[in-house]
């Protein structure tokens, strides 16, 4: 998947150089991880139905993708998956959570160009999530061309949001 190169096939230094690299990334991104979640929902939300499906699937977004990152590392390492690498319900939760907030939010837009504009925001917003998904031969330089590409779609969506609303 992506274009990795299987551990096994490596001379046996460069393999215990891949799994310090392998630990080290899993570390940063477990760290990463567990400072971002706790702090999800400490404080009262007192934002609106608008501004919390912005700030929500912007994060929620981030976080699929540092948990699809994390999965990797662990299946480059040869570790098991487990609940803080499960991208795939990364992105189903982050869907479900996505379309409540969106449904909520559409509710509070009254010009109708500001409405379409964010419907074409939540488009985006869907095939960015869905496009975390790799293609089953897809190579690393394609996977990240492709991420770009949907992030700026998905950037460029926002900003026609805020102009017709």
């Amino acid at each position: 998947m992506l274009g990795f190169t299987s551990p096994t096939l490596l001379p046996s230094s460069l393999r215990f150089d891949l799994e310090i690299t392998v630990r080290l990334r899993t570390l940063i991104l477990s760290f990463m991880l567990a400072v971002t979640l706790p702090t999800l929902g400490q404080e009262p939300d007192n934002r609106t139905p608008l501004e919390r499906y912005e700030a929500d699937s912007k994060s929620t977004l981030y976080l699929c993708k540092l948990t699809f990152k994390l999965a990797l590392i662990k299946s480059d390492g040869g570790q098991a998956q487990d609940e803080k690498s499960d991208w795939a319900a990364c992105i189903r939760n982050g869907k479900t959570t996505a379309n409540a907030r969106f449904d909520k939010a559409l509710l509070t837009v009254k010009k109708s160009k500001a409405k379409e504009a964010l419907k074409t925001y939540q488009v985006a917003y869907m095939a960015a999530i869905d496009g975390i998904n790799p293609g089953s031969d897809e190579r690393r330089i394609n996977y990240e061309q492709r991420q770009q590409s949907l992030e700026g779609k998905l950037t460029e969506a926002w900003a026609r949001f805020e102009i017709e609303k």
